[in-house]
């Protein structure tokens, strides 16, 4: 990974030992460091986040797919790509039923120690997910606490405006349904 994407990184959030955390995990694993020995996380607004991030996920050398890391990306509902360089980043490059939101960071403009100054920021969505605020302006943004605001903000909202949209509401019911089977089988086996 690059200076750039290691600065946005610990810009978002801690990078933490995943072993025996405490807090919110993310799905990753916190027992055997099989998602890895680190990730990034933060909180913001008592709303804890934790970032799959792909640089920080085990590569498995005999694994020419790296089903695991893609697994966790694929799966996420909101993708952050950050792009180095003047590279377009396609919100189709990655092929999902679960992402809905893709955010890509470019860094915009650098200080003369070659740390970032702004970052660049666009955000797509599919169609059945509804807009979602705060509204982006200009899309460029200085490296402040403003701007760390601003996207823990599209990210929350991102995510809780995507489960309203009919695919994960189809799919949310039938989870629910599928553990409110689980619990009445093991009532009942429970009452025998």
């Amino acid at each position: 990974s690059s200076e750039s994407f290691n600065e946005f990184i610990k810009f978002l959030g801690d990078e933490i030992v995943l072993k025996d955390w405490d807090k919110f995990n993310g799905g990753l694993d916190i027992k055997s460091d099989s998602t890895g020995k680190t990730s990034i996380f933060t909180t913001y607004e008592e709303n804890q986040i934790m970032f799959h991030v792909s640089t920080l996920l085990p590569y498995t050398p005999n694994d020419p797919q790296q089903v695991e890391p893609k697994r966790h990306v694929g799966n996420a509902i909101v993708l952050i790509i950050f792009v180095d360089g003047d590279t377009t980043y396609k919100p189709t490059t990655i092929s999902s039923n679960f992402i809905h939101v893709v955010m890509v960071v470019q860094v915009a403009e650098r200080n003369i120690d070659n740390t970032t100054k702004s970052y660049k920021l666009s955000v797509a969505r599919r169609n059945e997910v509804d807009p979602f605020v705060p509204e982006i302006n200009c899309g460029t943004y200085e490296k402040n606490e403003e701007f760390h605001d601003l996207l823990m903000q599209k990210i929350i909202n991102a995510e809780l405006t995507s489960y309203r949209a009919q695919r994960f509401v189809k799919k949310l019911e039938r989870a629910r349904e599928m553990y409110l089977k689980m619990i009445s089988d093991q009532f009942i086996k429970s009452k025998k």
